[in-house]
C-alpha cells in the first residue's frame, strides 16, 4: 500500500481493508469529509454518522457468495424493517480542518449526537425493474440542499469526478439521465 496517505492513513486503510461487514445494516457509517449544516451565519461544519438503533451483529457466512452484502441487505429487509440513528459531529475547534481530511474529528472533543431517526420499511426490492432502475441512477453527496452541501476539497474534487462516472455509465447503459422522484 502507498505512503501517500502517511503512516497513521495507511494504517487505517489496511484496518478497514482488513474488517468484515457481514450485514450492511448492522454496520456503522461515517462521512470522511465534512459537510454544511445550516445556512448564512448559523452555518456550520459537521461530518455525519449512521448506526443501527439496535445493538444486533450479524454473523458472516462460513462460505460467503461473491454478493453475500446484498443477500444479507435483501434477506433482512424481507423479514423486517429497520431502524438507522443519525448521528452529527460538530466542529468544535479551528483544529478541526475542512481542506484536509487527514485531521482526525476526535470524538472526546467533538461528540456525535443523534438528530433523526432513519426507518427502513420490510421491502422487496429485489426484482429486475427495481434492479435496472437502480443500474442508471447517480450516487453523489452533491445531490443535497444548499444547506447541506458538500465541504473541502475532496468533495469538491468528488463532483467532478462523480458526474464523469455516471455520464460513462449511462452513456454505456444507452439509459437517460433520471434521478427518483420521491
Amino acid at each position: 500500500m502507498p505512503f501517500a496517505l502517511g503512516f497513521k492513513g495507511t494504517m487505517n486503510a489496511l484496518g478497514a481493508r482488513n474488517s468484515k461487514i457481514a450485514n450492511p445494516l448492522y454496520t456503522r457509517y461515517w462521512s470522511m469529509v465534512p459537510y454544511q449544516l445550516g445556512l448564512g451565519v448559523d452555518r456550520q461544519a459537521v461530518k455525519y454518522s449512521v448506526r443501527n438503533c439496535s445493538t444486533v451483529s450479524a454473523t458472516l457466512p462460513d462460505h460467503p457468495s461473491h454478493n453475500f452484502l446484498r443477500d444479507a441487505l435483501k434477506d433482512t429487509l424481507q423479514k423486517q424493517d429497520v431502524c438507522m440513528e443519525f448521528l452529527i459531529q460538530p466542529r468544535t475547534s479551528t483544529k478541526m480542518l475542512v481542506e484536509d481530511t487527514m485531521t482526525e474529528w476526535k470524538e472526546n472533543e467533538a461528540p456525535f449526537y443523534q438528530v433523526a431517526t432513519i426507518h427502513i420499511p420490510k421491502q422487496s426490492f429485489d426484482t429486475p425493474e427495481q434492479n435496472q432502475f437502480c443500474e442508471n441512477l447517480s450516487f453523489t453527496p452533491w445531490h443535497a440542499l444548499p444547506e447541506h452541501k458538500p465541504l473541502g476539497a475532496i468533495n469538491r474534487m468528488r463532483k467532478i469526478i462523480y458526474e464523469n462516472i455516471s455520464r460513462v455509465r449511462l452513456d454505456i447503459n444507452s439509459a437517460p439521465r433520471q434521478e427518483p422522484k420521491n
